[in-house]
């Protein structure tokens, strides 16, 4: 489950809509906004974006580790992993979904190019490492 708290608006609106209109799958989140219409996913994503974000992992060996794989990151999601527009905070976020996240773009149950193109190059001590530290922002 992600940590939603302070994520982006742009991105948290996009991502329900497409659980709405069935652009992505997940079987809890499909059924919950299936009958949102888009001012109510608009306020949805208004109220988890105003909330505070708290550190969400600290195991400081795979956080330290994950930091130098953090870089590749920082084109897209910011220098502080805060994200910004349709790109999605990734600070905070708790690593087991970032690591589930990470895999599904890695196999290609989850779509996008630029994610799919980078952890094409990450093993699984990768994906943790680098979870783990964003985690632990």
């Amino acid at each position: 489950v992600p940590n939603l708290a302070g994520q982006q608006i742009a991105y948290l609106t996009n991502q329900i809509t497409a659980f709405r209109d069935s652009k992505r799958a997940n079987p809890m989140m499909s059924i919950q906004a299936k009958y949102l219409n888009d001012d109510e996913i608009n306020n949805l994503a208004s109220y988890f974006a105003s909330r505070k974000t708290k550190r969400t992992d600290d195991k400081a060996p795979l956080a330290t580790s994950g930091a130098t794989k953090a870089t590749q990151c920082t084109g897209c999601h910011t220098a502080t992993f805060g994200g910004r527009g349709a790109i999605p905070k990734l600070a905070g976020q708790h690593s087991a979904y970032l690591t589930k996240q990470l895999h599904s773009f890695k196999t290609g149950e989850r779509k996008s190019g630029p994610m799919q193109a980078i952890t094409a190059n990450l093993s699984d001590t990768d994906i943790d490492q680098l979870a783990t530290f964003l985690g632990s922002l």
